[in-house]
């Protein structure tokens, strides 16, 4: 089996994660997700990772990110301890270079996600609009 890249680790992973949107969200979560994906990688850029996990909270967005940074495969050198399940709490008590680490992750990660999400989820969203409107005369 060849060795895959951390870009082709991170593109999978944020491929597997919309395709299960697609499968399991409905129309409006879809809309949803593409809307903010557009926005998270901007919004962690500015902002900073914290701030915009905590503007992210209770989206699929976030628990992507999440899952990512705190998965075997994702290279930021530490993991949150057992029974430690806030990311964002862990970060902060992070030192800065670490916190940098993180934060130059989830925008490389965020930026596969807003990749998948336009070819996806904006096809699945043109193609519904098309059938609601019908047959062109």
């Amino acid at each position: 089996m060849p060795q895959r890249t951390l870009d082709q680790k991170r593109a999978q992973t944020a491929l597997t994660y919309i395709r299960s949107l697609l499968e399991e969200s409905d129309k409006e979560a879809r809309a949803r997700y593409l809307g903010e994906i557009k926005q998270a990688p901007g919004l962690i850029a500015v902002n900073g990772l914290v701030p915009a996990l905590l503007h992210l909270k209770g989206s699929k967005i976030r628990e992507h990110i999440e899952a990512w940074l705190t998965s075997e495969e994702a290279p930021v050198s530490w993991k949150p301890e057992e029974g430690q399940s806030d990311v964002s709490e862990r970060l902060l008590s992070q030192e800065a270079a670490v916190y940098r680490q993180a934060t130059e992750e989830a925008l490389r990660f965020t930026a596969w996600l807003k990749r998948w999400a336009q070819a996806y989820l904006e096809e699945v969203e043109s193609a519904g609009q098309a059938a609601e409107k019908g047959p062109s005369a």
